[in-house]
């Protein structure tokens, strides 16, 4: 039988006790607040991904910076709630498409605003007779992922996986990257940029509101222990932006 010659040793991880849920996503701040370019199967599989290297990119690094993680259709299943055969499904074409799909950043600098873009894979590998993908981090996104050393932000992988709307994702991760002060003062491009708004909403703050935000705030105060507000924030009656205040909402006593 041929060899793939393409084929990479992928460095194995060391064991972690934890259970994958529990592991974190981490990225830097301008990642977190940019623009993914992903659907909600896209983010699950990216998401999975930096839950599994948590820890271990050290370990997983490959040559020119690139990072390798190893899928499996199992995990994928136990993580989303859906059947096997479904995860493996969803993995392989959110794989398959996300060889595609582009990432951007904006930077303001002396000169004007500059904006920043690339790949978010470089390789993937199908192994659908043992349900298992291999995907590889482009070099240029590997740094904001895993060569953190400031202005990043994290959360556990559980926090996410009931999601099942990408704006809601989205808005967590922003929100989350102001963890620390509980307040996101976006203007309306940073908005509209972060969470990838359809057109039909750009310019209608009716259908903004009705189809982007209240949804998005509506699941996370749900599934997460949030308490989120938010208020336009105008020049006349212009809508020029948005202010979201969020906290942790009060722990209440289980009955055990």
């Amino acid at each position: 039988m041929e060899k793939n010659p393409f084929d990479q040793q992928v460095p194995s991880l060391p064991i972690i006790q934890e259970k994958l849920e529990d592991r974190h996503i981490t990225m830097h701040n301008s990642l977190a607040r940019g623009s993914h370019s992903l659907n909600l199967g896209q983010k699950r599989v990216i998401s999975m991904a930096l839950a599994k290297l948590d820890s271990t990119f050290s370990k997983t690094t490959t040559t020119n910076n690139e990072v390798q993680v190893r899928l499996s259709a199992k995990e994928f299943s136990e993580i989303f709630e859906i059947d096997t055969e479904t995860a493996y499904r969803q993995i392989a074409t959110a794989s398959r498409s996300l060889l595609q799909r582009i990432w951007r950043v904006t930077f303001s600098t002396p000169k004007g605003d500059e904006t920043l873009e690339g790949q978010w894979l470089s390789l993937c590998l199908y192994k659908k007779h043992s349900g298992i993908i291999e995907i590889t981090f482009h070099r240029r996104v590997s740094s904001a992922l895993f060569e953190l050393k400031g202005q990043f932000s994290t959360y556990q992988l559980r926090q996410t996986s009931a999601l099942r709307s990408i704006y809601a994702w989205r808005l967590f991760e922003c929100l989350n990257s102001w963890k620390t002060t509980g307040v996101w003062r976006p203007t309306l491009d940073e908005f509209l940029f972060a969470l990838e708004v359809p057109a039909s909403c750009k310019k209608d703050f009716f259908n903004l509101k009705k189809r982007v935000i209240e949804p998005a705030i509506n699941e996370l105060n749900a599934k997460q222990n949030l308490h989120i507000e938010f208020q336009p924030k105008k020049l006349g009656r212009k809508l020029v932006g948005f202010e979201f205040r969020f906290r942790e909402k009060e722990q209440q006593s289980l009955n055990l």
